[in-house]
């Protein structure tokens, strides 16, 4: 990786720290499965898209899926772009890191955008009022 992809990863990294820690927030834009982050000066846009081919990763077989990561000024134009490519000989980011780091950036931005934390907090507080254990 040259250091574009290697800065590029560290925010990635950052990013879905702080999205985890409930730091950062996302939105899902007008092309769904497209997530943004917007900063100060700019964001980051993330998406995902089914590879078409399959693996025996975890439990069972599952679709592998590309991931684009986006960095965008404050007037919404894409400034640089990296995407990962299944399988791994080929993409921006060619190694098993530098895509999981976006999968993880993704699934966060996802889970944010969507306020799982808040739905199931909320749920369990409703379970709770309602049956005790």
């Amino acid at each position: 990786m040259n250091d574009d992809s290697d800065q590029l990863i560290t925010l990635a990294e950052t990013l879905a720290r702080r999205t985890r820690s409930g730091r950062a927030e996302w939105s899902e834009t007008d092309e769904p499965g497209r997530y943004l982050y917007m900063g100060g000066n700019g964001g980051v846009t993330i998406s995902s898209k089914p590879s078409g081919l399959m693996s025996n990763r975890g439990s069972g077989s599952q679709t592998e899926m590309n991931y684009e990561l986006n960095i965008v000024n404050n007037k919404g134009q894409v400034v640089t772009s990296k995407q990962t490519n299944y399988p791994m000989d080929s993409g921006d980011f060619e190694t098993p890191d530098a895509r999981a780091t976006l999968e993880e950036l993704y699934k966060a931005a996802v889970g944010a955008a969507n306020e799982a934390d808040k739905v199931v907090k909320s749920l369990l507080t409703e379970l709770m009022e309602t049956e005790p254990f």
